[in-house]
């Protein structure tokens, strides 16, 4: 352990050995160094120095307060933003900014509710190709659902070939990504390069139909429309870095978000016949309890699962100089599994929301001028799928082994959930 009269705050001194536990888990290393160190640790990756922060006002203070001093880590450049190029899950700064002044007015609450019907219809369209006792992967069905619902609302249309292939490339973003974080490249360039080259294509595709097709009012659509802060045209490169952008966060975190949730509600049969019996209640305290469950699930499995921020120069947290380059890591799986501010943290239990929580002690997504700008959509799209799906299925887990989580890009499940599916009122 350092000491604090050192230049760094308390942490593992073996950096051999901290690299080897980030390759088997990187979830379980971060928790191990909380549970260990406390809520601001010191530790190696490699050559990097990293600093875990978990305490709120720290979080507050480094993605909101001095938000302007800091900036996406180097990783982040040479892993996601390798295929997603400068769009808003990849820039810092002015940029950043500008950016996201020109996309933020086209995620009015109106143009979210607008897509409440198209949310339903993909809902009907999967679920009207299940049978009682169907056997069903739910992470397999909610991609597919997500997929559908990114194609209708973002692009105006339906998905078609192209859709296998855009998941294939996402496929390797994730893998590669992964390997990247715990420096264990075996994603060949090749791959990737094939890979980006899918994402283009599909973009492609999807622009050269919106302009022969005209206006369709979804967010393509607009995109193609929107002037940027010196009043020109968006440029293609960066309709297609957005657009991409949207493809992976849009239909990527949701998903994982979906899968998560139906998996614990699987669990915790009580807690699922409760949020089925609170659609349509007149009780608001029982309406508000699926409202709960939602946020419960993005507490446990949260799809954004690691935040990172580099100071742009010097910056002092708690006397210790943190150096441009250096990584500030704030893990919202690991905040919200802390005994500080969560009573019994592993625990499935919803009602805890009934309550306020201390401010930046919850980020499912995010916080700052980076708050994850498709916050309405992803909960609309949950909470329609989740009362939807309730009202006529019912699914039990076929085996009893937990599903471990897998942090890529998402936190996604690692494995299949696989269920046997129950209609209500099937005789």
């Amino acid at each position: 352990m350092t000491s604090s009269t050192n230049t760094y705050p308390p942490g593992p001194a073996d950096w051999r050995r901290s690299l080897i536990e980030i390759q088997r888990s990187p979830t379980e290393f971060l928790l191990d160094l909380q549970h260990t160190y406390g809520n601001f640790v010191h530790y190696r990756h490699g050559p990097a120095h990293c600093y875990l922060i978990n305490d709120p006002d720290l979080i507050r203070q480094i993605l909101v307060d001095d938000a302007d001093q800091m900036m996406r880590p180097p990783a982040t450049g040479r892993s996601i933003g390798k295929f997603l190029g400068h769009g808003l899950l990849t820039t810092s700064g002015k940029y950043h900014h500008q950016q996201r002044k020109v996309i933020q007015p086209i995620f009015t609450p109106t143009w979210v509710e607008s897509y409440a019907e198209t949310m339903r219809q993909s809902v009907s369209d999967l679920t009207a190709t299940w049978r009682d006792g169907d056997a069903r992967d739910l992470v397999t069905e909610m991609a597919d659902l997500t997929m559908n619902i990114i194609y209708r609302t973002i692009f105006g249309i339906s998905p078609d070939a192209l859709q296998n292939t855009v998941r294939s490339a996402i496929d390797t973003l994730q893998q590669y990504s992964g390997e990247m974080m715990r420096r264990t490249p075996q994603v060949s360039e090749a791959d990737c390069q094939l890979a980006i080259a899918q994402l283009d294509a599909a973009v492609e595709e999807l622009v050269a139909h919106h302009q022969q097709s005209g206006n369709q009012g979804d967010l393509l659509s607009r995109l193609l429309d929107t002037k940027t802060a010196d009043g020109h045209p968006m440029t293609s490169q960066q309709i297609r870095d957005e657009a991409v952008t949207f493809f992976v966060a849009g239909q990527e975190t949701s998903a994982n978000a979906l899968a998560w949730l139906f998996y614990l509600l699987a669990t915790h049969p009580d807690q699922e016949a409760k949020v089925r019996e609170s659609f349509g209640s007149s009780s608001p305290l029982e309406n508000a309890y699926a409202e709960w469950t939602i946020l419960e699930a993005l507490r446990l499995y949260p799809p954004a699962w690691l935040i990172g921020r580099t100071p742009i120069e010097t910056y002092t947290i708690r006397g210790y100089p943190i150096q441009p380059g250096d990584s500030l890591v704030i893990s919202p799986y690991v905040l919200h599994r802390t005994s500080d501010f969560y009573a019994q943290p592993d625990i499935f239990w919803p009602e805890r929301f009934q309550d306020a929580l201390p401010r930046y002690s919850f980020l499912p997504f995010g916080a700052g001028p980076h708050v994850c700008i498709g916050q309405p959509f992803a909960m609309q799209e949950i909470r329609i799928a989740l009362e939807m799906i309730l009202a006529n299925w019912r699914y039990e887990l076929t085996s009893d082994a937990p599903i471990e989580p897998e942090p890529l890009i998402t936190l996604q499940p690692r494995g299949e959930i696989s269920v046997v599916l129950h209609k209500i009122g099937a005789s």
